[in-house]
């Protein structure tokens, strides 16, 4: 759902992914996108960065 300039100024690659979400986060995360205008993929980014700073660990360990 992010415009085509917003992920043209991330130097990453794009990963395509798919998941189901339960009805409810659904509508919760489309009422966070219109109240503050940010783009879903944003709040996808994110969150996706707190998942790996919480199992940093898990990763470290697995590095060897």
């Amino acid at each position: 759902m992010a415009s085509k300039t917003s992920t043209s100024r991330l130097r990453g690659k794009q990963l395509p992914v798919s998941t189901l979400l339960p009805p409810e986060l659904v509508r919760e995360i489309k009422r966070l996108c219109s109240i503050t205008h940010a783009p879903l993929a944003a709040y996808v980014r994110e969150g996706l960065e707190l998942v790996l700073v919480k199992h940093a660990e898990t990763l470290r360990k697995a590095v060897k």
